[in-house]
């Protein structure tokens, strides 16, 4: 199956994915800086959280439009796989932000994070391809719902003729339904030693005179 992309299907998954990316290469970082002194891990993992907090309210917002404009098109099946992948990458989202904001204020209060921001920056790598992949799903359900009619169900174009042509038709009708059909004369009346015989259905030339 053919997949097409739009040029907004890349941008925001592009951007999407950057600052997805991103945050969860600062929490990593903030996790191995963890145990140095001075300890830079409080300002990583603040930074780690803006930046997933961005992406995910930047390809929701986007979803949001996408999801108002092409719902009309979208299956049932497909809306329900679209928000519940929405919605759980919001959950992930907010627990890998609360997640670096705690281990940041552990670390500035002299304790360890205790692994705090290495689980927070996967959770940030799996909210992220969360919520691209919903926005994809979205943008590429029109062109796969379209209906798609056989060629032999779609109605023929104006103009032209199937079966046998209209003016032949209407040529039988015309010779077959207008006439009568063939009347046979009456049988002759007997009656008192005489016969009488049907006049014809075609006029008689004319005569002079009758014998009797």
């Amino acid at each position: 199956m053919e997949i097409k992309m739009d040029k907004m299907v890349i941008i925001v998954s592009a951007v999407v994915g950057s600052l997805g990316a991103l945050s969860a290469i600062l929490g990593f970082a903030a996790e191995g800086e963890n145990a140095n002194n001075p300890n830079p891990s409080p300002g990583l993992g603040i930074c780690a959280a803006l930046f997933l907090l961005v992406a995910q309210t930047t390809v929701s917002a986007v979803a949001a439009v996408g999801y108002c404009k092409f719902r009309p098109v979208l299956s049932e099946t497909k809306q329900t796989i679209i928000l519940v992948s929405g919605v759980v990458s919001w959950i992930g989202t907010v627990i890998a932000s609360v997640l670096f904001l705690f281990g940041a204020s552990q670390n500035a209060n002299g304790r360890s994070s205790g692994g705090m921001y290495a689980g927070a920056a996967v959770l940030t790598v799996a909210a992220t391809a969360l919520g691209i992949t919903s926005f994809i799903m979205l943008r590429r359900q029109p062109a796969e719902d379209a209906p798609n009619k056989p060629a032999g169900e779609q109605p023929p174009p104006a103009g032209i003729a199937t079966g046998q042509p209209q003016f032949q038709q209407a040529g039988v009708a015309g010779v077959y339904g207008s006439q009568a059909p063939h009347q046979q004369p009456p049988p002759p009346a007997q009656g008192n030693g005489t016969t009488t015989q049907a006049p014809s259905q075609q006029f008689a030339p004319p005569q002079g005179h009758e014998h009797v």
